[in-house]
């Protein structure tokens, strides 16, 4: 794994997952992460998390990727799909095999919490080892053991020290599911290892699972990248704006008033101009002062 890894200054990404087009929070996520790489002089890529088709959109991967080049949000490198990265996913689940860190298992999500309501294990967990190829078998779900008291904390930008107790909050968690599709937590620590990312900022509903993401990094060897997770974007009633809630999908033709309204959210200060290089201009030396 350690081979391909890109080493870099500053690095950062924006990863969205094509179950819709792009909406004002998704905009939030991507005009942060832009404006944080752009003030630390980095690099800016776009990664398309497009591992889960049957949430997935038909169209909206292309969807996104327009309506960012219509924001003027360009990655400066080929955006990688992770549709295509299964390879070196497959890698890793190898290397934790090999070091004893994963088991197979067969118990559904509500067995799971009730063994972890009376402080045990899964049944799974303690079964002689399967071979790699066994772990391989369709029905299974591929689980990382983590230790009863594993404590994980990092120090966000945005929100402060963050610390969780994995095993009470996650349990031994799946990087692989049932139906053979690698998941989240797997694929996007594969990738920013294998991307070089240096920093993360995206939304605040990803900060309870950042302990895990770093588990695994330690767990595979990787570095572990500076986190900031910026308030989310929400309706009237209070909701997250996603794709989930049917949130509208933003019209790029507006893409200058978008822009401003993301960064009012963002807290950032722009004088009015009809040119979207200068907003961004704009918004940039503001983002430097927050």
């Amino acid at each position: 794994m350690h081979r391909n890894i890109i080493k870099r200054n500053y690095r950062g990404r924006f990863a969205p997952s094509p179950t819709g087009g792009l909406h004002l929070g998704s905009l939030v996520s991507a005009l942060a992460s832009f404006l944080d790489a752009k003030v630390n002089q980095g690099e800016w890529l776009v990664r398309m998390e497009d591992i889960d088709p049957p949430r997935e959109q038909e169209g909206a991967a292309q969807q996104i990727l327009h309506s960012l080049d219509e924001h003027c949000l360009q990655s400066e490198f080929p955006v990688i799909w992770q549709s295509e990265q299964g390879e070196y996913y497959q890698r890793a689940i190898e290397q934790l095999w090999q070091q004893g860190d994963l088991y197979r298992c067969a118990c559904s999500s509500k067995q799971i919490k009730q063994y972890r309501s009376q402080n045990e294990h899964c049944l799974c967990r303690d079964k002689k080892n399967d071979s790699f190829e066994q772990l391989n078998a369709q029905g299974y779900s591929l689980r990382i053991k983590v230790e009863a008291e594993k404590v994980v904390g990092f120090k966000d930008c945005q929100y402060g020290l963050i610390e969780q107790n994995i095993y009470q909050e996650a349990g031994d968690f799946i990087i692989r599911r049932r139906d053979g599709l690698f998941a989240y937590q797997l694929a996007v620590v594969v990738d920013d290892a294998l991307q070089g990312i240096t920093n993360v900022v995206r939304g605040v509903d990803l900060l309870d699972v950042t302990p895990r993401q770093i588990y695994l990094q330690q767990k595979l060897g990787f570095s572990t990248p500076v986190y900031r997770h910026v308030p989310l974007v929400c309706d009237e009633q209070g909701n997250k704006l996603s794709k989930q809630n049917f949130s509208p999908i933003l019209n790029s033709a507006e893409a200058l008033q978008n822009l401003q309204r993301a960064c009012d959210h963002l807290k950032i200060a722009i004088t009015k101009t009809q040119k979207i290089e200068s907003l961004l201009n704009q918004a940039i030396a503001g983002w430097g002062k927050i």
